[in-house]
C-alpha cells in the first residue's frame, strides 16, 4: 500500500509542479505583467515583449525549481492527492471533482502568497494573481481527479518521462548547489571589505562646498561626513552637495562615496577601497579619488548608463560591485541617479589637486 501511495503521490506532485507552478510562471504573470505595461505604453513607455517577459519567468520557474521552495509545492500536490483518495468515498464523481478543485484552488494560492518568486507591486496585482493561480489550480484539481482514482496511476510503475523528469531535476538542483557554493567560497577568497554605497549631485554655487538636506526625503539628513566635506574642501571645490541614495548603512562596512555632476554614456570602474573609506567625485579631468592616497584593489565599483524604459521615464545611472564574480548585468545595479535632460549640459567641477584613477 505504501509502495501504491507513493507512485500516485509522486505522479500528482510532478504534475502539480509542471502544471499549477509552471502555469502561473508561465502564464499568469506574464499575462498580467504585459497587460499592466500597457498602461505604461499609454505614456511613451517601451514595453516588454511577450517574448522577453515569458524568458523572464522561465528563469524565475528555473531558479524557484532548484531552491528548496520547490517543497512547498510538491507538498501541496502530495496532499492533493491524499484528499483525493479519501473523495473517492463519496459516491458523486461530481460532487468528489469539485471538492477537489476547491481544495487545489485554495492550496495554490495558499502556496503563492507563503512562496513568491516575485515581489508584489500593489494589491490589486495580488489579488488578480491569486485569481488567476486559484484558476488554474482548481482546473488541474477538476481534471486530476479522475485519473487519480484509477488503479494504474496509483500503482503502475514509473514510465520514462517521470524518470527523465527527476533526473532532470536532480542535476537541476546539482548544478544550482554546485555554482552557489562555487560563488561563496570565491566571494569569501577575495576578502574584499563590504562598502556601503552613498551617492550624491554636485551642482555649482559660491563659496566653500557644503551639503544641502534632500528635502524630498523624509526626515531629511546629511549623506556625508564632516571629515569627507574637509577633504573636499582641501582641494579647493566649491558648490553644493545634496545626497540621492545609497545601498544602506553597514556596520562593517566601509563607506564608498560617489559624487557626480552629469550623466556619461560610457561605462566607468571605480577601484574599490582596500580597507578604509574612499570617495570618487566626478571633475572636468576626470573622476578623482579622496583621500589620494587610499590604497584600492583590482575589482571595481560600476557605473553604467540605463537609458529609459517601461519601468522608468528618465535615464539613471546604475551601480554594481564585483563581489569576486565580476558585474552582474546594468538592468540588475542600483539606480543611484536619475538624469533630467537638462541635466546633460551640468556643469562639473574643475580642480588639479586630487589623485586622477586609473581606468
Amino acid at each position: 500500500m505504501a509502495r501504491k501511495n507513493h507512485r500516485g503521490a509522486y505522479r500528482t506532485a510532478i504534475w502539480y509542479v509542471l502544471i499549477v507552478m509552471g502555469g502561473t510562471l508561465a502564464g499568469v504573470l506574464p499575462a498580467f505583467s504585459l497587460l499592466a505595461s500597457w498602461q505604461e505604453k499609454s505614456h511613451g513607455y517601451n514595453h516588454p515583449s511577450v517574448l522577453a517577459m515569458l524568458g523572464l519567468y522561465l528563469k524565475l520557474f528555473l531558479r524557484l525549481a532548484a531552491s528548496p521552495l520547490v517543497l512547498g509545492w510538491l507538498f501541496g500536490g502530495a496532499l492533493i492527492y491524499i484528499c483525493a483518495l479519501a473523495l473517492q468515498k463519496l459516491k458523486v464523481t461530481l460532487v468528489s471533482r469539485l471538492i477537489l478543485a476547491g481544495i487545489s484552488a485554495y492550496l495554490s494560492c495558499k502556496i503563492l502568497l507563503l512562496i513568491s518568486p516575485t515581489g508584489w507591486p500593489s494589491l490589486a496585482a495580488v489579488y488578480l494573481t491569486m485569481l488567476g493561480t486559484g484558476f488554474v489550480g482548481g482546473a488541474f484539481g477538476f481534471f486530476v481527479y479522475p485519473r487519480i482514482c484509477e488503479e494504474s496511476f496509483q500503482t503502475g510503475p514509473l514510465g520514462k518521462g517521470h524518470k527523465m523528469l527527476a533526473g532532470a531535476w536532480v542535476l537541476l538542483i546539482s548544478l544550482a548547489w554546485g555554482y552557489t557554493a562555487y560563488a561563496r567560497i570565491k566571494i569569501s577568497s577575495t576578502k574584499d571589505p563590504q562598502v556601503e554605497l552613498v551617492f550624491a549631485k554636485w551642482s555649482p554655487a559660491e563659496g566653500q562646498v557644503r551639503e544641502e538636506l534632500n528635502k524630498a526625503i523624509d526626515p531629511p539628513f546629511h549623506y556625508l561626513t564632516d571629515i569627507e566635506i574637509q577633504e573636499l574642501r582641501a582641494a579647493g571645490i566649491t558648490g553644493i552637495l545634496r545626497g540621492c541614495g545609497g545601498s544602506g548603512v553597514l556596520k562593517k562596512g566601509r563607506r564608498f562615496v560617489v559624487v557626480s555632476s552629469r550623466p556619461v554614456r560610457e561605462t566607468i570602474d571605480l577601484p574599490k577601497p582596500a580597507g578604509s573609506d574612499i570617495l570618487y567625485i566626478q571633475t572636468e579631468e576626470g573622476w578623482k579619488a579622496f583621500p589620494a592616497s587610499t590604497p584600492t584593489v583590482g575589482r571595481t565599483v560600476r557605473l553604467s548608463y540605463f537609458g529609459p524604459n517601461a519601468h522608468q521615464t528618465y535615464p539613471t545611472t546604475n551601480i554594481t560591485a564585483d563581489m569576486g564574480l565580476g558585474h552582474p548585468r546594468v538592468e540588475y545595479g542600483i539606480g543611484g541617479f536619475s538624469w533630467k535632460p537638462e541635466g546633460f549640459q551640468a556643469p562639473m567641477p574643475s580642480l588639479v589637486a586630487a589623485k586622477p584613477v586609473s581606468q
